[in-house]
């Protein structure tokens, strides 16, 4: 049975991530909080100093400090946000200014050159210079021949109009603004060429000059040896965390299969780079303080420098602060468990950046360690294998099957699918992706000092590649490789893990009270789940999507989807808009009905009349008639009383695309001719009941 006094910093982790979620989702007032937690504290004290009562003290001093932690946890990231609302860019939203800073990161992108900018300074229009730290998406046209050869590292001058990044309104939908925000990036802008202009000052400390001299060396030592493009990939994703030149299908491969994390660099790249020089160093068996000093700055040392390697991305750098916790914790501090070290590292990266907790590679990080430091060394004991090579293969087993326990129920809320042969990747690919590390790195260290001996180790890393590339696309390959189109909701989310984490308690304690709650747990997500499933019978409901270039709707009638496409609409745009909403809905797989750009569409569903209207259609041409909702795309004949007088609509939808000039028209229209009026340039997506 565990002691649970045995993880103090477990408890205070939690508090705190309480803390961080519910201040950032509901609107409490953190100072009523805290004095109310004051107001309490000095009450007890009070208590204990004249009454004398000490019966369940520790019990009452635990919860006030769990308290003032969890309101820690308030304090931290109502600051972090007023910090980003309030600083200097956001003054100056849809003007002109110039800034000036350095480029940090390339971003992808299909259709421009896209960077990341630490601004430095800015400069208005009124000549108004200010010092400014925020974040900033830079982009440029791609056929910018200056912009096309900046790198990061550069310094960047340039005149940007500044925009907030939008908030993605689809329903169900990735918010890619919310996803920049975690990473203190809420500002975009496009700049046009001969609007910028590099910097020939290289004002960089040299420790970053080494790092990003050290980036490109290794990106160039790769490009040397693996030439073909996708074995390219793969290995710079790997050893060095860039992944540019991932393609889709090689993505979506991973995906299938499970093997997804192997892709970015993270605790599991960085500990099994340090696990051969632990177990080196091992050897030497000690208890002289020098040799352990010696031996820990050795560990450190090997630790930072995959970090420096890999360019210091933020990922890389919370899997070296994990492991660099865990290599003095385990040789400094005796007693020490894994999960107090896991949680120190956790609450030290909130303390630094609270919008850590709503990342999802820190909380696939997290969960995944803390599954495996739990379930692993049960699984493990189910069977004990006579042979080393079974013990290999189900060490290998139990270990991604502990690891997905936790990780499973954050999988399918965000990915919506779950990976069937996850154990059998894990089989292939984590001993290959550690042979691969070894390799990449000694063909990477090597290049400057014994080239020669790459002359093995280039063929030797590509093969390796080949190997796992080819044995990932074999098993994503198999017939139901993954459940797809699993949706569960953000409240069914936090159930499961509550769920998960009674189940621990439960089987720590054999405390039936606890086995009861679980049960009522795991009831209400299956009914809230199996509710929705069959609500869908009856379901009827119209989404006109916010999509740029062009327009899309989905009629939702039971388990039936139609869906009208007006304009041009990249199959990757409709899908990033309209699929998860559609998962949600239970209709990702329906055979429903498609209509192209090039005649209108009349639409009656439950006794309402749609009519969604296309690029070049007439309404005169149309017969007049009384209709329910019209949806108002980029038309040459988008008059307001033409339209108004003939259908009489009850409700107008005004798509994105359709230009300011004639959106106003319609606002104007709206008071004349009483139907209630949705912008989408204005509120975003519309979602309309049609019951």
């Amino acid at each position: 049975m565990i002691n649970f006094s045995r993880f103090p910093y477990l408890r205070i982790a939690i508090a705190l991530v309480v803390g961080v979620f519910t201040f950032q989702y509901v609107n409490l007032c953190s100072c009523l909080l805290s004095y109310s937690l004051l107001l309490i504290s000095v009450m007890y004290i009070a208590g204990e100093l004249t009454l004398k009562v000490y019966h369940k003290k520790s019990f009452i001093q635990g919860f006030i400090l769990l308290m003032l932690v969890f309101t820690a946890g308030g304090w931290l990231i109502k600051a972090k946000n007023e910090k980003l609302s309030g600083n200097q860019l956001s003054a100056h939203i849809n003007q002109k200014v110039t800034v000036y800073g350095s480029i940090s990161e390339i971003l992808k992108s299909s259709g421009n050159h896209k960077y990341l900018v630490d601004i430095e300074y800015i400069k208005t229009e009124k000549g108004e210079i200010s010092n400014d730290d925020s974040k900033m998406i830079v982009k440029f046209s791609q056929n910018d021949s200056l912009a096309s050869l900046y790198k990061p590292g550069d310094r960047l001058l340039a005149l940007a109009a500044i925009q907030s990044i939008p908030e993605n309104t689809n329903p169900a939908a990735f918010d890619y603004s919310a996803y920049l925000k975690t990473k203190d990036i809420v500002f975009q802008s496009f700049v046009k060429p001969g609007q910028h202009l590099r910097d020939s000052s290289d004002t960089r400390s040299l420790f970053t000059k080494t790092v990003g001299s050290t980036s490109d060396y290794a990106i160039h030592t790769l490009n040397q040896y693996i030439t073909d493009q996708e074995n390219n990939s793969i290995a710079q994703a790997l050893l060095l965390g860039q992944k540019l030149l991932l393609s889709e299908d090689i993505y979506k491969s991973y995906t299938d299969t499970g093997a997804i994390h192997v892709l970015s660099v993270s605790g599991l790249h960085v500990a099994i780079f340090i696990s051969l020089f632990v177990w080196i160093m091992s050897l030497i068996s000690t208890s002289n303080s020098s040799w352990k000093l010696f031996k820990v700055t050795i560990l450190l040392f090997i630790v930072w420098f995959y970090v420096v390697l890999t360019g210091l991305s933020p990922s890389v750098v919370r899997a070296g602060a994990m492991v660099s916790l865990y290599i003095i914790g385990t040789h400094f501090f005796k007693g020490t468990n894994s999960f107090n070290l896991l949680s120190i590292a956790a609450i030290c990266m909130l303390i630094y950046n609270p919008f850590y907790l709503f990342q999802v590679s820190f909380q696939f990080s997290f969960l995944s360690l803390l599954s495996i430091l739990y379930f692993q060394p049960k699984i493990s004991s189910w069977w004990q294998p006579s042979s080393r090579v079974l013990k290999f293969i189900w060490d290998l087993i139990n270990v991604s099957l502990a690891a997905q326990i936790l990780v499973f129920p954050a999988t399918v809320f965000y990915f919506h699918q779950f990976p069937v042969y996850f154990a059998v990747s894990g089989i292939v690919a984590v001993p290959l992706v550690t042979i691969i590390i070894y390799v990449g790195t000694m063909l990477i260290a090597f290049e400057s000092v014994f080239s020669a001996v790459n002359i093995v180790l280039g063929p030797m890393l590509n093969f390796l590649l080949e190997c796992l590339n080819g044995s990932i696309k074999f098993i994503s390959s198999w017939p139901a490789s993954t459940i797809s189109g699993i949706w569960i909701s953000q409240m069914e989310l936090i159930f499961l893990l509550l769920f998960v984490i009674l189940m621990i308690l439960w089987m720590e304690t054999r405390n039936y009270k606890v086995f009861y709650f679980m049960l009522s747990l795991a009831f209400f997500v299956v009914s809230d789940n199996s509710f929705r499933i069959a609500s869908r019978k009856t379901q009827s409901k119209m989404f006109v999507y916010d999509t740029f270039g062009a327009n899309l709707v989905d009629i939702i009638d039971g388990e039936n989807i139609y869906s009208i496409k007006t304009g041009k609409l990249s199959l990757k745009t409709e899908n990033f808009a309209a699929l998860n909403n559609r998962i949600k809905y239970g209709v990702s797989d329906a055979a429903g009905h498609t209509t192209s750009d090039t005649t209108a569409k009349f639409w009656r569903v439950r006794n309402k009349t749609i009519y969604i209207n296309n690029h070049d259609e007439n309404p005169k041409n149309i017969r007049s008639q009384n209709i329910d909702i019209l949806v108002v795309t980029k038309n040459k004949y988008n008059d307001p009383a033409l339209w108004s007088e003939r259908f009489h609509p009850g409700h107008v939808i005004i798509d994105r695309n359709v230009p300011e000039w004639i959106e106003k028209k319609w606002i104007e229209a709206q008071t004349k001719y009483q139907f209630d009026l949705h912008s989408i340039n204005r509120s975003g997506a519309a979602v309309i009941n049609l019951k």
